[in-house]
């Protein structure tokens, strides 16, 4: 139970950013992972006073919705082409004390690869040291190895987990679509960021608005800035802080205040854009026990896979 609305707390965090970026912190140094997980969160905002002012932004943020909306509609598709590729992913993940001092700190940095057209996920290095020869030979096997027993489960095994993947993968879109909805949008001035132009928002909660679900509770409470790329319309950076406690569902959880996220997305030569790095620094009450967490993560050397490619529902 507790594992269960600690992923629905972390998910509603990722998704206000608009990008949620996959962060596979769950699985830290375990093999044989064929499909990651998403890493969410929770944010916070501040509630704009009826002013002109307010009344200004609003009529701004109507404005921008229509380009959210399709950031948002780019944000899913980069999600099933990332499927696409080979990459490497390094994930550190430091438990902090209620003083914001690491208590621990673990990294794994994995690569991304192909079995047969299904992904195949191992370790390659621990706490930023390489794996030794044998170790590194021996994950890359069994990552091979669990990718060719997805091929060979039934059509209805198959299914089972399928259908577990797309409940999350539902629950994100549903979450990424209000996320246009929920917030209120200011324009800034225009900024070069790798050489492209991209047009810049800060962003706050919208006055009245009701969120459909508990997950969606966090745009209430979570504000920041949003860069997105002025031709393609991707999103290409977001920083995002809570300036309160944000409650989604009773007791079972809340993210503190102060909680914050930035997240950096990057176009390859060829037009597709994927995941650069992202940082979450979070603060959550899960039930009765207090989590204090920042993760990092980096993406790199991504190659296309040539041939055919096993779908699934995945994740960064």
């Amino acid at each position: 139970m507790i594992l269960r609305v600690t992923a629905l707390a972390v998910s509603a965090y990722s998704s206000v950013y608009l990008i949620a970026l996959r962060i596979d912190f769950t699985n830290l140094g375990r093999t044989g992972s064929v499909l990651p997980s998403i890493m969410r969160t929770g944010w916070a905002i501040a509630i704009p006073f009826l002013t002109g002012t307010a009344l200004l932004e609003a009529q701004q943020g109507d404005a921008v919705r229509p380009l959210l909306r399709t950031a948002v509609e780019q944000y899913l598709r980069n999600s099933s082409s990332l499927q696409e590729f080979r990459f490497v992913r390094r994930v550190a993940r430091a438990e902090l004390d209620a003083t914001g001092k690491q208590k621990t700190w673990t990294a794994a940095t994995s690569k991304v690869d192909f079995e047969d057209g299904v992904r195949a996920t191992w370790l390659v290095a621990r706490d930023d040291r390489p794996l030794a020869a044998d170790e590194l030979r021996k994950e890359e096997e069994e990552a091979r190895r669990a990718a060719r027993e997805w091929r060979d489960k039934s059509p209805l095994e198959r299914k089972e987990i399928e259908e577990k993947k797309e409940k999350r993968a539902r629950l994100e879109r549903a979450l990424l679509g209000e996320l246009p909805e929920a917030l209120v949008f200011r324009s800034r001035a225009p900024e070069i960021r790798a050489g492209r132009t991209t047009l810049v928002y800060d962003f706050e909660p919208r006055p009245g608005y009701s969120p459909k679900s508990r997950e969606a509770q966090v745009y209430t409470g979570a504000k920041g800035t949003i860069w997105i790329d002025r031709d393609d319309g991707q999103l290409v950076r977001l920083k995002a802080e809570t300036f309160r406690d944000v409650s989604m569902g009773l007791f079972l959880a809340s993210v503190s205040q102060g909680s914050r996220i930035e997240v950096n997305q990057t176009r390859l030569e060829s037009g597709a854009w994927v995941p650069l790095n992202q940082s979450v620094h979070y603060a959550a009450r899960i039930v009765f026990r207090n989590v204090r967490r920042q993760v990092e993560t980096q993406y790199r050397d991504f190659q296309p896979y040539e041939g055919p490619v096993w779908r699934s529902t995945g994740a960064y």
